[in-house]
């Protein structure tokens, strides 16, 4: 069920692009994402912030719903003047250990893994002021955003199984609490930032994201909480700072009609 929304999500915001003659931009990214996973403790500041951390690197298509000649843009609707249509990919890896408040034993603390996730989805953005960012006398420089973006996920976890734990070993009824197998899930994902539009037609993008998975198994643990309840009890997450550049293919011109609503 899961996949059958991933792709009307994703084909219907295709449609609603394909419906205007689109003017388009593309960015790269790159920043730092923190990985709360079942490593560490729930609650655990070093664990959900600090220690399990990772480079995080992307790329994005733009689509504006509006023309790239001027001629041919008259009143544009709501959806022209707020919206914007990401396509995004994204890699993401991180080496993972675990991190407590409160002594751990050895064998926990020289378990370790890596986790390495690729993203490939869309996001929906709003910029409350009116777009392009191009358009003469309601330009402007600082401009904020919001998204929200569903993503598919491909990961492929890596688990030292030789420093298992009980918890998170197969039991009698050969459930899996470790494996190293690739997952393919969808992730949800909020979104904010900042766009400091540039003389050149290019802007910096400082971006803020939340990425929540379908899966429990992005870092390769999913710990029988009858023997563990110290570890996330959630499925796992990232949280994203990024910044980029965005470069700007559309063609400037003048559009009399256009207010700053």
């Amino acid at each position: 069920m899961r996949y059958y929304i991933l792709t009307l999500f994703l084909l219907t915001s295709l449609y609603i692009g394909a419906q205007n003659t689109p003017n388009l931009e593309a960015s790269l990214n790159i920043g730092f994402a923190s990985f709360q996973s079942d490593y560490g403790e729930d609650g655990n500041s070093k664990s959900n912030f600090s220690g399990n951390m990772g480079l995080a690197v992307g790329g994005s298509l733009y689509v504006n719903f509006f023309s790239q000649d001027p001629s041919l843009t008259g009143e544009p609707s709501w959806s022209q003047k707020h919206l914007k249509l990401k396509l995004e990919g994204s890699y993401f890896s991180a080496k993972l250990e675990h991190f407590a408040d409160e002594p751990i034993t050895d064998s926990r603390k020289n378990m370790v893994g890596r986790a390495s996730v690729i993203n490939f989805g869309t996001i929906l953005e709003y910029h409350p002021f009116v777009i392009p960012d191009f358009v003469p006398g309601i330009k402007k420089k600082l401009t904020p955003y919001f998204g929200l973006g569903i993503m598919g996920t491909f990961a492929l976890p890596e688990v030292d199984t030789s420093n298992l734990i009980l918890a998170y070993q197969t039991d009698d009824e050969g459930v899996v609490y470790a494996s190293d197998q690739p997952v393919f899930t969808y992730s949800l994902m909020p979104s904010a930032g900042l766009r400091y539009q540039l003389d050149n037609g290019g802007a910096i993008m400082l971006d803020m994201r939340w990425q929540y998975f379908g899966s429990d198994f992005i870092d390769g643990l999913n710990p029988n909480n009858e023997i563990i309840n110290d570890s996330n009890k959630h499925n796992d997450w990232l949280y994203y700072l990024n910044v980029g550049y965005v470069f700007s293919f559309g063609k400037r011109g003048k559009f009399s009609t256009w207010g700053n609503k």
